[in-house]
């Protein structure tokens, strides 16, 4: 009889709890835990894309404030190149150009003895290692096939004819517009090749 009784309590109490939880104020409760759930999940996630906003934002600003200071660093070399250098004319306007994958700049130029008598001498210097190099106030370039030298030439305004026969062309350029000319040319889809000028170098009798 006592075990009887035990078990009939416990049939009772399984019942009641089952009735419980199967009732619909259950139910709303349940749902409620998780709509609670979901919404703070929710609010998690703008929080979370801003914060990774606000860290990209971060580093665009440290990115941009390093390519300054490395800028202002390659001015800095620039000028003190320049001044070590004895140049007659110096450009104060510093640019840039892209010859053979390397960043260059023109310092300045000044007049020296050629070939042909005096010549302008254009002083460059590589960026990244600092070297300098010298070369003729001009520019020589190859043409694609079928494109007529002379007709090109004109085209440049602020070139000077030097020299055409069927491999290439040579023209002069002032030294304040030969980093803008050799940057158009060098993107222009007719043009081959394209290099500064050697130095004349005068051959001296033994």
């Amino acid at each position: 009889m006592k075990k009887y009784f035990i078990i009939s309590s416990i049939l009772v109490l399984a019942i009641a709890f089952w009735r419980f939880y199967s009732s619909p104020e259950a139910a709303m409760a349940s749902d409620e835990q998780a709509a609670s759930r979901q919404v703070a999940s929710q609010a998690s996630t703008p929080a979370t894309v801003a914060t990774v906003q606000s860290k990209a934002a971060d580093v665009s600003v440290q990115t941009g404030q390093a390519m300054a200071q490395v800028q202002s660093q390659e001015a800095q070399m620039a000028l003190r190149a320049q001044n070590e250098i004895r140049l007659d004319r110096r450009l104060s306007d510093y640019r840039t150009m892209k010859i053979e994958d390397r960043n260059w700049a023109i310092l300045g130029s000044r007049e020296a003895e050629g070939a042909a008598g005096k010549q302008t001498v254009l002083v460059l210097r590589d960026e990244l290692s600092g070297q300098l190099a010298y070369c003729q106030s001009g520019l020589r370039f190859v043409l694609k096939d079928g494109v007529d030298y002379e007709a090109f030439i004109r085209e440049r305004s602020k070139a000077r004819r030097l020299f055409v026969n069927p491999l290439y062309g040579e023209i002069a350029l002032d030294l304040a517009d030969i980093t803008d000319e050799y940057v158009d040319l060098s993107k222009d889809e007719r043009v081959a090749r394209l290099d500064f000028i050697p130095l004349a170098i005068p051959v001296k009798p033994k």
